[in-house]
């Protein structure tokens, strides 16, 4: 079974097995990746997948099956040597590949710099443009962290879970509907919990003010924020 070793380059031989179609494919993308070549595929199919470098009378060609089990890919047949020129300048490194490398690397530094993931992606063999790099950057931190489109669609599930773990709170979401044939827009949401009305009335002096911030997401917006005063003129957000 082929195993990926980081520290190594990518070499295919015959017969070396990989788990199923698609871990085959990826190792494939890595590889033309790695030695910068056009690829051709001319059947890239669950049952077979047969390539060949594009590149006019080079004779490296590949070709893999499943075996018995349907699921197990082998390599069946692979005619190692080219006669062309490399280019590291592949077609096959798109921002959608950058992203899938990065994940791994920005789940543990999400604020990591231009420079660092254009240092990170040289190590395969890749000169990324800074379009790509702003890209393959916002591709990993949205797999990572998930859009802000989904994160807005998650609110009435925190609100079915404060109403079940935090009981007489208030909370209204407002969506904006002109008709049942048209998908609900977001337009704000008030959250109360309970300890604040009964805070507010007991310790705080008769007195409300707001605070807001303005967000730089893609869909803008302010959230606001009671202030009060408590009893030593200190102010305290509710």
């Amino acid at each position: 079974m082929w195993i990926y070793n980081p520290k190594h380059d990518i070499e295919f031989e015959k017969g070396e097995l990989f788990t199923n179609v698609d871990a085959f494919r990826a190792v494939l993308k890595d590889y033309v990746i790695q030695k910068g070549f056009p690829l051709l595929r001319l059947k890239n199919e669950r049952s077979r997948v047969t390539a060949i470098c594009n590149a006019k009378g080079c004779q490296w060609r590949i070709h893999a099956s499943p075996m018995a089990d349907n699921i197990t890919f082998q390599i069946k047949s692979y005619q190692p040597q080219h006669t062309c020129v490399m280019d590291k300048h592949c077609a096959e490194a798109t921002c959608d590949w950058m992203a899938k490398k990065l994940v791994g690397v920005m789940r543990d530094h999400p604020i990591m710099t231009s420079k660092g993931v254009e240092a990170k992606l040289r190590k395969y063999g890749v000169k990324p443009s800074k379009m790509q790099i702003f890209r393959a950057k916002n591709k990993a931190l949205n797999e990572i962290e998930g859009t802000h489109a989904e994160s807005y669609s998650k609110l009435p599930s925190y609100a079915e879970l404060l109403r079940n773990n935090n009981p007489n709170s208030i909370y209204k979401i407002h969506y904006d509907r002109p008709n049942l044939l048209i998908e609900p827009k977001f337009l704000r949401i008030f959250i109360s919990f309970k300890a604040q009305k009964p805070g507010f009335l007991e310790g705080c002096r008769p007195f409300v003010g707001f605070d807001g911030c303005f967000l730089n997401g893609p869909f803008g917006g302010v959230p606001l924020t009671a202030v009060a005063l408590d009893a030593n003129n200190s102010i305290c957000c509710n």
